[in-house]
């Protein structure tokens, strides 16, 4: 029986990059899934759409103005655009073919990945974005409402302040005292939540030296950051102006120190052989 024809490198070469390109078109597809995906959920939350709403095929004449149609539209377009951005990371997900990983566990990619993607979106980009396509989409765009929410313009005219000498000194002093408050507050708040991460961190270390399935060579790791952390909290102490210092341990917490300790030496006693 004849053997088969060997590929040159070339040939190798041409079909890794057709492969490759065929999965690029399966990840990029999952826009078009999104995109019926949206259709989809149009046509059903027109069918479900409340009374009284203009251009929702229901009883528009009781909303002559078009106002509950402003805002209904606006609404469905913001809750669709979203639904559509997270099947698109979902579709994308799905189809990269990750080996080894349930359905639940590909959805909380997905839903890691829209959470990070919505977390770097700008708040001004975000708004800009949806009056945009507000603007676009709109079937009531000849409407004299020009905002979807109320009768404020969205590009509004500014004028200056008619505030002059000790009148506009003392507004400006008074918005800074409570500009400065809010800053206050919210460093308070960061702080606050600085130490309660770093307090979780030190707890998960902790399990890790506890918890006897770890590998040796992940405790050595835990128990490294532990001996960081301590050092660092030490230096502040001591060390930094206006810290208030923490109280003395309880006689638990220093019981629970001392079993730590002990399991720190005997771990060090074991990868010393």
């Amino acid at each position: 029986m004849p053997h088969g024809k060997k590929w040159t490198a070339d040939e190798c070469t041409v079909a890794a990059k057709a492969y490759v390109a065929a999965t690029q078109d399966e990840i990029n597809g999952a826009d078009q899934t999104a995109a019926d995906f949206s259709k989809r959920l149009n046509s059903f939350m027109k069918s479900f759409s409340p009374p009284a709403c203009a251009g929702t095929g229901t009883y528009w004449d009781r909303d002559p103005d078009g106002r509950r149609g402003v805002i209904w539209q606006f609404l469905r377009d913001t809750v669709t655009k979203e639904c559509q951005k997270f099947n698109v990371s979902l579709n994308r997900v799905r189809n990269a073919n990750l080996s080894g990983l349930t359905e639940e566990e590909k959805v909380n990619v997905a839903v890691a990945s829209h959470l990070r993607k919505i977390s770097s979106r700008l708040p001004s980009e975000e708004v800009a974005s949806a009056v945009d396509a507000f603007g676009d989409n709109s079937t009531l765009s000849d409407s004299p409402v020009e905002s979807p929410v109320d009768d404020v313009p969205v590009l509004s005219v500014s004028s200056k302040s008619s505030r002059r000498g000790r009148d506009k000194a003392k507004n400006d002093a008074f918005f800074n005292n409570i500009l400065a408050k809010k800053t206050k507050i919210l460093a308070e708040i960061r702080t606050e939540e600085r130490r309660k991460a770093d307090a979780m961190r030190m707890n998960n270390w902790l399990a890790m030296l506890r918890d006897p399935n770890i590998p040796d060579r992940l405790k050595e790791i835990a128990f490294e950051n532990v001996e960081e952390e301590v050092q660092k909290s030490r230096r502040e102490r001591e060390g930094a102006p206006g810290l208030i210092p923490l109280p003395p341990p309880t006689a638990a917490e220093a019981h629970e120190n001392d079993d730590i300790s002990a399991d720190s030496h005997g771990y060090e006693g074991t990868a010393a052989l």
